[in-house]
Parts: structure tokens; C-alpha cells; sequence
């Protein structure tokens, strides 16, 4: 009977011990399995998108709201990121929740009106700019976008003064400079056109279209 407790308290310390073991492996469990918060999704997602991996930031977007419904960085994402997939029917959702919780987010109404223009619908996307322009006049794509608007429904006039406006704020931009040659050309005006061409061709020598609306307004 002597030689039984010894042994009863080896086997006590080992189950002891497993039970400890057990224990400490089910906390790190436990932490690794703790849902990621809204900056970490929104993060993870931006990151899928830099490398070119639209379609997977956009599950992780749609995963994002679908567990933070009130976070309007996410909507407003995924909506861009569905403008970019070619898919702005999806996206109106989306950018109109982001502003319903954000109503004074610039970004979100700029991704609204892209999406109208994609779905040709100019006049919302009108809307929609100049709402958004209320909170942030400074944006150079928001303009080239009115600008677009404006040319798409044939008042090359008031396009040509969005263009110069993009123009001013990004002297280096070359779509404003292209925008305005293409803008410019239409009118008639070809001295000024083939200015602004110039300077986008010194910009990207490698644009084809650019050199070839260049032709034309030299010819």
C-alpha cells in the first residue's frame, strides 16, 4: 500500500499538468479566433485591392459591412471597387448606404456619380457631383468627371471650363490636357486644341489616341 501513493500522486501531477496545458493551448485558440475589427477588414481589403485583387477586396468588403453595418468607409470601398468591376447597378446600394451614415463624405457621392455615368445616366451623376462638390470643391478627378458628363450630353462648352478647372488644380495631369484638346477640337478650336495636346503627349509620348487627335487638330 505504501508503494500505491507515490504513484497516485505521479499520476495526480500528470493530469495536472495536461489539464494545464489544455487550458493555456484553448486561450491562444480562443485569441486567434477573435473577428477582426472594421479598420482591420477595411485595411485587409485595400491591400488585396493595391495588388490588383479586385474581386477578393471585394469579398472582404462585402464581408466587412455585412458584420459592421454602420461603418461607411466599407460601403463607400466596395461601391468604388464595383465602379472598377464594371458593375455601378451593384454599387448605387452600397454608395448610398455610405451616405446615409456619412451624408458629408465628398468620396461617396464622386463613386456615386461615376456610377451613373458608367450606366449613362449623366444627369444623376450631375447631381451627384455637385453634391459632392459642396464638401470638397478641390477634387481634380471630380471635375474631369463633370467634365465628361458634360461632354457625353454635347455642352462641349461647359466641359471644356470643368477640364480647365482640373487643369488648374493638376497642371500635370494628363487627362485634363487631353480632355481639353478632345474639348477644344470639337469646337473648332484647333490653335488651342493642339496647345494642350502637345503638352499631354510630352506627358505620356506613349498614349497613341493623344498623338492621333493631335493629327487631327493640326490637319
Amino acid at each position: 500500500m505504501k508503494k500505491i501513493a507515490p504513484i497516485l500522486g505521479i499520476i495526480l501531477f500528470m493530469a495536472i499538468l495536461v489539464l494545464s496545458l489544455l487550458k493555456i493551448r484553448g486561450g491562444k485558440g480562443d485569441e486567434t479566433k477573435k473577428p477582426q475589427t472594421s479598420e482591420q477588414l477595411n485595411r485587409r481589403a485595400l491591400q488585396l485591392a493595391r495588388k490588383g485583387e479586385l474581386d477578393s477586396a471585394i469579398v472582404v468588403w462585402k464581408e466587412l459591412v455585412e458584420i459592421y453595418p454602420d461603418y461607411p468607409e466599407g460601403y463607400n470601398n466596395l461601391g468604388a471597387a464595383l465602379n472598377n468591376v464594371q458593375e455601378p447597378e451593384q454599387a448605387l446600394g452600397y454608395l448610398r448606404r455610405a451616405i446615409e451614415i456619412r451624408p458629408k463624405n465628398a468620396s461617396s457621392y464622386f463613386n456615386l456619380a461615376r456610377s451613373f455615368f458608367q450606366l449613362k445616366e449623366y444627369d444623376s451623376a450631375l447631381v451627384y457631383l455637385d453634391e459632392g462638390m459642396h464638401y470638397d470643391s478641390l477634387d481634380v478627378e471630380a471635375w474631369l468627371l463633370k467634365g465628361d458628363c458634360l461632354d457625353r450630353k454635347g455642352d462641349y462648352q461647359a466641359s471644356e471650363k470643368c477640364y480647365r478647372k482640373a487643369d488648374t488644380l493638376a497642371p500635370d495631369n494628363f487627362k485634363a490636357k487631353y480632355s481639353l484638346g478632345i474639348s477644344l477640337t470639337s469646337q473648332g478650336e484647333y490653335q488651342q486644341a493642339v496647345k494642350f495636346l502637345r503638352e499631354g503627349v510630352k506627358l505620356k509620348p506613349e498614349n497613341a489616341a493623344c498623338w492621333n487627335n493631335l493629327g487631327v487638330a493640326l490637319s
